[in-house]
């Protein structure tokens, strides 16, 4: 065995807690650990992918992008085959319009995971190199094959500054709104110090004991790191509240000890653009639905965990 296998690593404990099968026995005895101290970090793990998969619905549905960047991506799978599971971003994006995504991840497992993942996906790579290296990352050729950075890039940071330094945030998001052209977007999640901090510290003091920084942040802080980009409505929210109140949802889905929004890169000078309702967005993804011919509708099954589905998927459910 490698000695990266050793060695917990984040995406492979998230794996594990969310029912998958790509782990070993270093991710499987932190997990444990982990799970002694907060018992709900299953369930908000679940809120924090339904959270990503309604963002990126919206930011193909709503702000029309079709370009995605998921950093930190986590295991990639095949949704037509793990029906149970939220959408990953090609498969959500799919529904609104035709996607190109670049999935990113230094997890050697994630890589190879994500390579067979996506084998018979058009427009679409799987790119192991530091999030963090901006530039390196914009200027790798297999991005460069599937991203064009001149027009509008959304890129999704799900869980994942909260694995960084302050300044590693910070410049990240930076960056970012630095190397990316006006219309571009950015979707965050971040675990919050907000509710329940004292199993917070815990957490961190647990993954600091294997070498990995946690740094769960306030609200505040959150929204500083988020810097130059331009939260849509309703901005900083807890996931599950985004980006309206479910009528139905898991028990504590408002304590899921984290924070999310989208937030725009907006052209210097210009005014805010109104958000559109919840309405205009499932009508978007009900005319793309219904536009397409037979031989094109999509295999995958949504995501249907009894009482938490989100507008969008309702809407599927409503075309079919």
């Amino acid at each position: 065995m490698p000695d990266w296998a050793e060695q917990p690593a984040v995406a492979r404990i998230t794996d594990y807690l969310t029912g998958g099968s790509d782990h070993f026995a270093a991710d499987r005895r932190l997990a444990e650990q982990l799970g002694q101290v907060a018992p709900w970090l299953p369930q908000i793990l679940m809120i924090n992918r339904l959270y990503g998969q309604r963002a990126v619905e919206y930011m193909a549905g709503t702000l029309g992008i079709a370009q995605f960047m998921d950093l930190g991506c986590g295991m990639p799978y095949n949704s037509s085959a793990c029906p149970s599971k939220p959408l990953h971003a090609y498969d959500a994006a799919s529904f609104v319009c035709t996607p190109r995504v670049v999935y990113v991840d230094n997890d050697p497992v994630v890589r190879g995971h994500a390579n067979m993942a996506l084998t018979e996906l058009t427009g679409t790579a799987a790119v192991g190199t530091d999030v963090r290296q901006v530039s390196r990352l914009l200027g790798d050729k297999a991005v460069m094959s599937v991203i064009d950075i001149s027009r509008p890039v959304a890129v999704l940071c799900h869980d994942l500054l909260c694995w960084m330094t302050d300044e590693d945030a910070s410049n990240l998001v930076g960056n970012l709104h630095d190397r990316l052209p006006p219309g571009s977007a950015i979707s965050v999640s971040h675990a919050t110090t907000d509710t329940a901090p004292e199993v917070m510290g815990e957490l961190a003091g647990l993954y600091a004991e294997h070498g990995i920084v946690f740094r769960p942040r306030s609200r505040d802080h959150i929204g500083q790191i988020l810097g130059p980009w331009t939260p849509v409505a309703p901005g900083l929210v807890t996931p599950a509240q985004w980006p309206t109140p479910p009528d139905h949802a898991f028990p504590g889905a408002d304590q899921s000890h984290a924070y999310a929004a989208v937030a725009l890169h907006r052209p210097a000078g210009s005014a805010p653009a109104a958000r559109s309702s919840s309405r205009s967005w499932i009508s978007s993804l009900l005319r793309r639905r219904r536009s397409r011919p037979e031989s094109e509708a999509s295999p995958i099954q949504p995501f249907a965990e009894p009482g938490f589905v989100s507008s969008a998927t309702a809407a599927r459910w409503v075309a079919r």
